[in-house]
């Protein structure tokens, strides 16, 4: 009768009516026990001392009686009276018939237990809480203390004693004569993503995921099978709603673009942010995010309560992130909060060469292609409903400026018709190879995400999967592709010929393709580690590369073009490759489209804080900052030092109160001292 549905989703709606009674009769019960003890005298004694660890001895004195005089008159009936009806509760369960052959347990789950230890209430309840489990040890009775919160100095006080004191927590109890015991770590394990797991583990519902077409993946009933499994109790519409307010602290308010908390909780979703561990200001923050905005323990420090945390790929999440900072300026406001209030304090990890700012560009993009680029808004906030895919052609004109888009159009249709549903980026930490394609690119779609590759791998930065098929067909493996990205924070651009060691093309906007400029012997899709380097040699559809050059600034007397369309018809697969140089609106317009250009211009500038010609001078102190000898030594070889005052030697005069001269010698040519 308690048994859940054998086929379908499981639900309050249609569980069975006994389950529903069964459940509203032991919340009624429970409440009449609770009331009854709270008025007995024998229990309240237990309770009468607030000092530290009193409650904790009592309750430690009455087992020791109870163990040693088990059977003595009347003296501490109360508790007996808590050891019978475990008694007759393991009893009744041990009239059903298990499989296993040790017989029945019991698991006893107490939900949101961070709740015990609410400021206000002694942390001298929850250790009695803990003694009156010890008197069931003699039962096969498992109990589980589960919380979203992450108040785990109180649940799992850390190692340093005076840490715990402070939190309130009572360390004595941890005490047996001189030597502290040791404690079970917290399970921090407790999977999500269970609902997709068990289809993909069963061959019948595995087959039936597998033929989903793209446009099944925008719906919210296949959303719900990432993530936290009750996602699946609700509606498609109040599933979008919650998620909302999920995102918002649980508060049914309006998104606040000025609460680092809102915005930390929104990009995170979108961006795979993570913080530094390393700034003990990052703590507050994190423990807020776990706390009240979805993000997931992933570890813990005992002896620091530092936590390893993560923003999980749930696409519901990341849709309702999405539809959120669309909306209005909350996308602009919530990047300037972002910005100075969590970017710029060192609080989020940046990266090691602005992947960081090359993943928020091409979410801006999909974002004007996906959700802005018809309303200004299309799709409204509040609707459960969205735009099932977008073609690459769309995509790389939200992405570039206007002045590019007839470079654009010069790649070959089979990539520009393809279709991409990425909303959120989703870090792995191994490179890829050959043998995950093309699965790997479904698996993506399935989740609308985009991969963040692993620090080390080479060639490529972030991935993004296309599929050239129809939305409303059945999905096939085939026709997935890969859109590479590769960003790049240096003065010396890079070009495509020279990563993948072949000759690429260039094409202008009226379709003139120039001859290569070089031959090179071995592309590194058959050279040394082949697999690791290229890793696309088994796919058979086009390869379209992005390669933000974003350190590199051009002039208006550069002989280069800032978008540079070309491509290899080197082997298959073909590469098409879209080369840019520079990091700004001129470049990017999705920053003018989502109204961005000024955030977005001071979130990069964060990335070097090398700016002025005073901290490039500094720059010479670290002495192999730039590997060549010029960074050292001036005019080596004949070229001139680039290296931020080598080649200067200053000379500071103080003549009086009202001048101060600075001659400047230099073994350059035409240099002349100057007076300040």
């Amino acid at each position: 009768m308690m048994q859940p549905p054998e086929h379908g989703v499981v639900t309050w709606r249609n569980q069975s009516g006994n389950r529903k009674e069964f459940s509203m009769l032991v919340a009624k019960r429970a409440t009449e026990i609770v009331n009854k003890i709270a008025m007995d005298p024998d229990w309240r004694q237990i309770f009468n001392s607030e000092e530290d660890s009193a409650t904790s001895t009592e309750l430690r004195h009455i087992i020791s009686q109870l163990r040693t005089m088990p059977k003595s008159g009347e003296e501490y009936q109360f508790l007996r009276s808590l050891l019978g009806a475990v008694q007759t509760l393991m009893d009744n369960l041990k009239s059903f018939k298990h499989e296993d052959e040790h017989g029945s347990s019991l698991v006893i789950v107490i939900d949101e237990a961070s709740s015990l230890l609410k400021e206000g209430n002694p942390a001298g309840l929850y250790v009695a809480l803990n003694r009156i489990i010890s008197c069931l040890r003699d039962f096969p009775i498992w109990f589980f203390f589960i919380s979203t919160q992450s108040k785990i100095e109180i649940l799992f006080p850390t190692d340093n004693i005076d840490r715990t004191r402070k939190s309130g927590t009572i360390p004595s109890t941890r005490y047996l004569g001189d030597k502290v015991l040791s404690r079970f770590p917290p399970f921090l394990a407790l999977a999500l993503d269970l609902q997709d797991k068990k289809r993909m583990n069963d061959l019948k519902s595995r087959t039936e995921e597998l033929r989903k077409s793209i446009k099944d993946f925008a719906k919210m009933e296949h959303m719900a099978l990432f993530g936290r499994p009750l996602w699946a109790i609700y509606s498609p519409g109040a599933m979008n709603q919650i998620a909302k307010v999920k995102l918002k602290g649980g508060k049914d308010t309006k998104y606040d673009y000025e609460d680092e908390h809102h915005v930390f909780a929104a990009l995170s979703f979108r961006l795979a942010l993570d913080v530094c561990l390393d700034n003990p200001k990052t703590l507050p923050l994190i423990r807020t995010a776990v706390d009240s905005y979805m993000r997931v323990v992933i570890s813990m420090n005992p002896e620091s309560g530092a936590l390893a945390t993560v923003a999980p790929s749930e696409p519901i999440l990341a849709k309702a992130a999405m539809e959120t900072l669309c909306d209005g300026q909350n996308w602009k406001q919530s990047l300037d909060t972002f910005t100075t209030k969590l970017f710029g304090k060192g609080l989020i990890a940046k990266g090691l060469k602005g992947e960081l700012y090359s993943r928020l560009l091409l979410v801006l993009a999909q974002d004007w292609a996906r959700c802005c680029s018809e309303r200004i808004n299309s799709v409204p906030s509040s609707s459960p409903q969205l735009k099932s895919s977008i073609t690459v052609g769309e995509f790389l004109k939200a992405l570039y400026a206007q002045q590019h888009h007839a470079s654009i159009n010069q790649i070959d249709d089979t990539i520009l018709q393809a279709k991409i549903n990425f909303t959120h980026f989703v870090p792995t930490d191994e490179n890829i190879c050959p043998e995950v394609f093309p699965f790997l690119c479904h698996e993506l779609l399935r989740r609308s995400a985009a991969l963040q590759l692993a620090p080390n791998q080479p060639t490529y930065d972030h991935l993004i999967a296309y599929y050239r098929g129809k939305d409303d067909e059945e999905f096939d493996e085939s026709k997935c592709g890969v859109i590479a990205v590769q960003t790049k924070y240096q003065e010396e651009a890079s070009t495509p010929d020279g990563i993948f060691h072949e000759n690429f093309a260039k094409i202008n906007a009226n379709g003139v393709h120039s001859a290569p400029n070089e031959t090179f012997k071995v592309s590194i899709r058959h050279g040394p580690n082949f697999e690791k380097i290229f890793v696309f040699n088994e796919m058979k559809n086009p390869i379209l590369y992005l390669l933000f050059d974003l350190g590199i600034t051009l002039t208006n007397k550069s002989k280069v073009r800032p978008v540079q369309v070309s491509y290899s018809s080197h082997d298959t697969p073909h590469i098409w490759a879209v080369h840019s140089r520079g990091y700004g609106n001129e470049i990017f317009g999705c920053l003018d489209r989502m109204d961005c250009t000024n955030p977005a211009k001071a979130f990069f500038l964060e990335f070097n804080p090398i700016s002025s010609d005073h901290d490039k001078m500094a720059m010479s102190n670290r002495t192999f900052h730039k590997i060549r000898s010029k960074f050292r030594y001036a005019g080596i070889d004949g070229t001139p030092s680039t290296g931020a005052g080598t080649d200067v030697v200053m000379q500071t005069v103080v003549s009086g109160p009202s001048e101060q001269s600075v001659s400047r010698q230099s073994r350059g040519k035409g240099r002349k001292s100057h007076k300040i």
